[in-house]
Order: structure tokens, then sequence, then C-alpha cells
């Protein structure tokens, strides 16, 4: 069977562990990685044609299982998937807005996306041990900024200018987020750096 069909194939992951990336969280921490694109891949994989990636797996304090991490992880991976799903969402809404006014508007809308993405699962190891699942994300360059927190629909500071601009289109896509999808779903705590952000 093709795997490449289904999403699936192999990399030679290249993890510097040890190297931790920024502070670890309660449960999961990153280190920089490499994942080479295979010579022979033609398919278009985001992750991977990344300058600089993470490695982001569960903490070795945490106390799961394979089954339990790989299900987490694969939570983690199902959110950004979501993530780039509804900001899609509301710049395809924006863009049919705007096609039927009768004259231009001049609105300075950011250019944002999430991440570029990928899960990473071990071939066993020689002596039958699992071995590490790591999420791999692009690395986000520049200053951190927390844009909206997970508690208000409002911007996280007292941004001003271009961070201003940024927040604000945030909070605009949340409600537009909601609305769009009959009071359902919304994405909080936005969080990176322009141009790349993540939540």
């Amino acid at each position: 069977e093709d795997l490449i069909t289904k999403g699936h194939f192999m990399i030679d992951l290249r993890v510097r562990t040890g190297f931790r990336v920024g502070t670890a969280g309660a449960f999961k921490c990153c280190e920089p990685a490499a994942a080479p694109k295979p010579p022979d891949l033609q398919v278009d994989v985001p992750i991977l044609d990344a300058k600089d990636i993470v490695a982001k797996k569960w903490k070795e304090a945490t106390e799961f299982n394979e089954i339990e991490t790989l299900r987490f992880m694969c939570q983690e991976a199902n959110c950004l998937v979501w993530g780039h799903a509804l900001m899609n969402m509301c710049y395809t809404y924006m863009a049919s807005v705007m096609e039927v006014k009768l004259k231009p508007v001049d609105l300075n809308i950011p250019t944002l996306r999430f991440v570029a993405f990928g899960l990473a699962l071990p071939m066993q190891n020689e002596n039958g041990s699992p071995g590490t699942i790591y999420l791999l994300e692009e690395t986000i360059p520049g200053t951190f900024i927390k844009y909206v927190t997970n508690s208000l629909a409002a911007p996280a500071s007292a941004f001003r200018g271009k961070k201003l601009n940024i927040a604000q289109f945030l909070c605009f896509c949340q409600h537009l987020q909601y609305h769009l999808s009959g009071k359902q779903i919304f994405l909080s705590d936005f969080q990176g750096s322009s141009p790349n952000f993540r939540s």
C-alpha cells in the first residue's frame, strides 16, 4: 500500500534532546529538531519545508503510557487542524464580502496563519520498547506575544500600532467564527508573533 496517499511517510527526525526551547509547560516541553524532506517525497508537506522546527513531547515526569501519550498528541494535532480551518474560514468569508462591495474598502487586515505542524510516530526500537512521540511545529521567530487570552475576547495587553491591529483582528475573528459556526466554536488564547501565530 502506498502510505504517502494516506498522509504517512518515513522521515529521519533528529532531535537535540536536552536542549529545551523556551520554558516547559505543565505537561509538554520542546526541543530543537531537524527533519530533512525525503528526496523522493512528491507531496507538499509544509512542516518539512519549514526553516526551523521544534519537537514537542510529553515531559518525562508525566505518567502516561504510550497509548495515552499518542491520544493526547493526536488531540493537540487535531486542535491545530481546526485552527487552520477556522482561520481560513474567516479569510474566505472576508474575501467573499469584499468581492460584493461596490467600492473598494481600505482595511488594514493582517495576514496571519497557524504554524506548520506534523505528528512524528517512532518506529519500534530494536529492543522492542516504544520510542518518543513528537508533535513537530514550525519555530515561531521573533518576540513571542500573547494577543488574546482564554478569559476575555479582548486584546490581552495595552497594545499600540501593529500589535493592537493584530489583537483586534483576532478578537474580530473570534466573533466571526462564533457566528459562522452557529455559535458552536471559536478559537482562543491567540499567541505567537507576526507573521505567524498559534493558539
